[in-house]
């Protein structure tokens, strides 16, 4: 209600408290998590969600977030390892391979990545951000004509019309 209202000052009371109350409880923590996320306060966040998968290692979005901080933090080979474990998990799930995706291209491994977004695609052909790590790897091997390739894939794939502006827009 505090947040509703625009009270922040009760709204971080409320949820240091529930916290303090429920710090075993992986929803609580990971919604602390995603609190230190938004303010930009990394060390926090990261520590917070690597709680959250002692207590759910099944959590996706804990993972993403270890990962997501990891590469904040300049640690793109933490963010690897943290978003395979956020694949072994949720293999069905097209945002854990491109995530994995983000992370290797940090790392280096553009070869690798692509098979990822590649993944991410194969599991969801309507995942169309895929396309842009696609694209976003061929450039970085100076592949340009295979790097339009598949920003033009992402227009063509595009679900629902209202998403065709954006993607030409990024074309």
């Amino acid at each position: 209600i505090a947040g509703v209202e625009g009270k922040e000052a009760e709204q971080d009371a409320a949820r240091k408290k529930l916290g303090e109350l429920m710090p075993k409880d992986w929803r609580v923590v990971l919604m602390l998590a995603g609190h230190a996320w938004g303010e930009r306060r990394m060390d926090e966040m990261v520590t917070l969600a690597k709680r959250v998968v002692e207590l759910n290692p099944n959590s996706g979005m804990a993972w993403n977030l270890v990962g997501y901080g990891n590469l904040q933090q300049g640690k793109p080979d933490d963010a690897v390892s943290a978003f395979r474990k956020y694949v072994e998990g949720a293999p069905t799930d097209p945002n854990a391979h491109d995530s994995l995706g983000d992370s290797l291209i940090r790392a280096g491994k553009l070869e690798e990545a692509e098979t990822s977004f590649h993944k991410a695609l194969e599991v969801d052909p309507k995942y169309i951000d895929a396309w842009t790590g696609v694209a976003l790897t061929r450039a970085l091997r100076s592949d340009w004509p295979k790097a339009l390739e598949a920003m033009q894939q992402r227009v063509d794939t595009a679900p629902r019309e209202q998403d065709k502006p954006g993607a030409l827009l990024e074309l």
